[in-house]
């Protein structure tokens, strides 16, 4: 029987998606298969691979973890392949891990988790991770930044409670007691959006989000565009896996920004256009904020 020191059982259902990044994903099962080495958990793992042309999809078929591999079209993106994903997953397991396939667990990372899962049993407990060029925080528990709702910033931890709203997917637990009540990823975001979704869900559900002030593994940041060309901007604002496509903007802000949710679809757009600052973008804002108000 799989145990975590103290006699607590650990049954987790590890949901992960993947394309393209043969190596990468190899470091990312390795380095489960290492964190687990004394701990003997009944770790599974369910996994889409969407459409890999590289030998990703034999790497997990023939890893040493017990896995059921799932084949997606090669259009999926994140949001759609963890939801398929997450769909094969039996009840009866304590919880599911969402996991990227590009995040390197430190070795103890399986027991610092064991441990805020069972002092926290209840809560959704997120993972900071580590960028390992700058070794400055990459992923982990986000914040609003001031009053902008389509925006958020990923925050050090400094307790156990520290106002989290949301939070990046990259290593997150689900207790299958949470999951229930807050249901599935929504696959019908494309890459982005999801993780925020769920985040926020959890939140107006008054589920905690626990971001222990530790750090689990390594994941590299995914770059910010920089000042460019408009066509650039745009292409970037628009791309499905690195921007914010349209339907997905629409999807989420309805449901997260009140009221005043068309300022939000509409404000990525001027500021792409503008090429604004952040003291920029907030006057636009501001600016859209007043000209609805005078309709509502």
């Amino acid at each position: 029987m799989p145990l975590v020191r103290g006699g607590l059982k650990i049954d987790i259902a590890i949901l992960m998606a993947c394309h393209n990044r043969k190596l990468i994903t190899k470091r990312c099962i390795d380095s489960i298969i290492r964190a687990n080495e004394l701990f003997h958990w009944n770790l599974e793992l369910f996994v889409v691979d969407d459409g890999s042309t590289d030998g990703t999809k034999e790497v997990l078929i023939n890893s040493h973890l017990n896995s059921q591999v799932i084949l997606g079209s090669g259009d999926w993106y994140w949001a759609k392949s963890m939801a398929f994903a997450e769909s094969f997953v039996p009840d009866n397991f304590q919880g599911k891990l969402w996991l990227n396939n590009d995040v390197e667990l430190l070795p103890d990372a399986l027991q610092k988790l064991g441990h805020f899962m069972a002092a926290f049993p209840s809560s959704i407990i997120v993972g900071q991770l580590l960028d390992p060029i700058s070794n400055s925080i990459s992923y982990g528990g986000l914040k609003q930044i001031g009053k902008l709702k389509n925006s958020f910033k990923v925050a050090a931890s400094k307790g156990v409670e520290d106002g989290f709203q949301t939070f990046c997917g990259n290593f997150a637990y689900i207790p299958m007691s949470i999951s229930r009540k807050l249901g599935p990823i929504d696959g019908n975001f494309s890459h982005g959006f999801a993780d925020l979704d769920y985040g926020l869900r959890a939140t107006k559900a008054s589920v905690n989000i626990l971001v222990p002030p530790t750090y689990f593994g390594y994941c590299a940041s995914n770059p910010l565009p920089g000042d460019s060309t408009l066509r650039k901007r745009l292409a970037h604002l628009l791309s499905e896996k690195r921007g914010t496509p349209l339907k997905s903007q629409i999807k989420f802000f309805r449901r997260h920004g009140g009221v005043e949710w068309p300022i939000y679809v509409i404000y990525p757009f001027i500021s792409a256009l503008l090429g604004t600052n952040s003291r920029g973008e907030t006057r636009v804002l501001g600016r859209l904020k007043s000209m609805l108000n005078r309709f509502l």
